[in-house]
């Protein structure tokens, strides 16, 4: 059995967490398929876990999910199967529960649960900033789409239905390999497209003005209908999953537009990051109707494509202050998050009760 363990480990052998959710019981990978688990996988959970509480000393048990937010609805009974364990054992203190959903506000009966800026800081981040007075500014805007999603097809319509394409790069995969909207420039297979592909810094950020981010949900979609749900969150609480998409304009210095749920940047703000107010209008993050949202954010882009190519280098160089402070943000934000990327992995052999470390 392989499992992840941090990078740190003091002299007498106590590593500082081990990542108790990547484990695999009767096919079902846990820290996705919580919801699949029946009762006699419980039963092989609990020796599992205590294999690894008795055998690998360790200051803290992480359950991560650092690219993905946690369905609280179909995750409450894993959630209660954790503090029983961890009570049980006298033990409870050591366990923390993380995902990448930064709208999720854990109440004071909920401590053991934290969210993280997983996906937004999981990349190679040693891009180093390039002013705007040496880029050369190709195109007005950028949007790089792989997944057919509903306000990713809104957007590439968008584009063709008003002749926006001289002005944009875009790719968009759509529902099928026939799909008219489709298009590719950022990555070699059409299909999915590998990872190494599609999540780090593309070619074109540094060639265009402003990058339309398309988020991975375009409303609000955390799920409240579960119980305990009034006892282990505040009221505000709310889906904002930030990923790497947000992170490449934020690592290069681009103004960007979100197409994303409501509230977005104001979170950005909350965490320290500047945004572009100053050139327009940015209330539409408050508007909590999906179609309003996006249509004032069409709006934005209709006005910017009638700026000559002249004009957005102007700009540009009017927010680099933005740029560089973004860009220095979030190399710190990786660095305070690097445990949940930058991890060790071990080969556990549950018979022997030894171990052995993969890598460094």
């Amino acid at each position: 059995m392989r499992i992840q363990v941090s990078n740190i480990k003091s002299d007498d052998g106590i590593y500082d967490f081990v990542d108790i959710a990547d484990i695999t019981i009767s096919g079902y990978r846990v820290k996705y398929d919580y919801h699949e688990l029946k009762q006699g996988d419980y039963i092989k959970l609990t020796e599992i876990y205590d294999l690894i509480v008795n055998n690998i000393p360790s200051n803290f048990y992480y359950f991560t999910l650092p690219t993905e937010s946690i369905e609280w609805s179909k995750f409450i009974t894993l959630y209660e199967f954790l503090l029983d364990f961890f009570t049980k054992r006298n033990i409870l203190h050591k366990l923390k529960i993380f995902d990448n959903n930064i709208g999720a506000i854990p109440s004071y009966n909920n401590p053991h649960y934290e969210p993280i800026l997983g996906m937004l800081t999981w990349n190679k981040l040693d891009y180093e900033y390039i002013s705007v007075e040496d880029r050369n500014i190709e195109r007005h805007f950028l949007s790089l789409n792989r997944r057919a999603k509903k306000h990713r097809y809104d957007l590439v319509k968008f584009i063709t239905d008003n002749n926006l394409t001289d002005k944009f790069y875009y790719s968009y995969l759509g529902d099928s390999p026939g799909d008219k909207l489709r298009k590719v420039i950022d990555f070699k297979s059409i299909d999915v497209g590998e990872p190494k592909e599609w999540e780090i810094l593309t070619k074109f950020n540094n060639k265009v003005f402003c990058d339309i981010v398309t988020e991975s949900e375009y409303e609000d979609t955390f799920d409240k209908n579960f119980k305990l749900y009034e006892s282990l969150f505040e009221d505000d609480t709310k889906l904002i999953h930030i990923t790497e998409k947000i992170g490449k304009p934020l690592l290069v210095g681009q103004p960007f537009l979100l197409l994303s749920g409501p509230l977005y940047l104001k979170k950005l703000h909350q965490l320290g990051f500047k945004t572009f107010d100053k050139w327009w209008d940015e209330s539409y993050d408050l508007e909590l109707d999906y179609e309003k949202r996006r249509d004032m954010v069409y709006s934005i882009i209709l006005d910017i494509y009638s700026w000559s190519s002249e004009h957005c280098k102007e700009v540009m160089l009017d927010m680099e202050d933005i740029f560089i402070h973004n860009h220095n943000l979030l190399k710190q934000y990786k660095r305070k998050y690097e445990k949940f990327t930058e991890f060790s992995l071990i080969e556990f052999n549950t018979e022997t009760k030894q171990y052995i470390k993969l890598n460094n």
